[in-house]
C-alpha cells in the first residue's frame, strides 16, 4: 500500500486531497500542516511520495525541499501550488510542479511518480 504524505496549511485543502487520494490510489494518507512538521514526519516514516503546497503560513515547499535534499531522500515531491514558479532552478531531481486547481493533472504525475517508485522498489 502506497504511502503519501500530502503537505498544506489549508485544512480544507488537506481535507480534498486526502480524499481524493484515498479514492484513487490503494493508500495511507498522512497529513502535515507545515514544512516543520512534514520534517518532522519524514523522519519517523518512510513515504512513496510527497504532495506540498508552496505558499505556507509559517514555511513553504521550498523549505521542505531543502530539507528532503539534506537527507538526500529520493522521495518524488510534488508542488501542488496557485503560486507561479520556475522549478528548473531547483537542484532536485524528484521534484513536479503542479498548478491548482489542477486535479487531474496531479493524479496524472501522481501515479507516474508512483509507477517510478514502484519499478525502483
Amino acid at each position: 500500500m502506497w504511502q503519501i504524505l500530502i503537505v498544506d496549511d489549508d485544512p480544507d485543502s488537506r481535507a480534498m486531497l486526502i480524499l481524493l487520494f484515498k479514492n484513487s490510489f490503494q493508500c495511507i494518507v498522512t497529513e502535515a500542516e507545515s514544512a516543520k512538521k512534514a520534517a518532522i514526519i519524514i523522519r519517523k516514516k518512510n513515504f512513496h511520495l510527497i504532495i506540498t503546497d508552496f505558499h505556507m503560513s509559517n514555511d513553504n515547499g521550498l523549505d521542505l525541499l531543502k530539507f528532503l535534499q539534506q537527507q538526500r531522500a529520493t522521495t518524488p515531491l510534488i508542488l501542488f501550488t496557485a503560486t507561479e514558479l520556475d522549478i528548473s532552478t531547483l537542484d532536485f531531481p524528484f521534484v513536479a510542479l503542479i498548478a491548482k486547481p489542477k486535479v487531474k493533472e496531479l493524479l496524472i504525475c501522481a501515479k507516474e511518480k508512483l509507477k517510478i517508485q514502484k519499478k525502483n522498489s
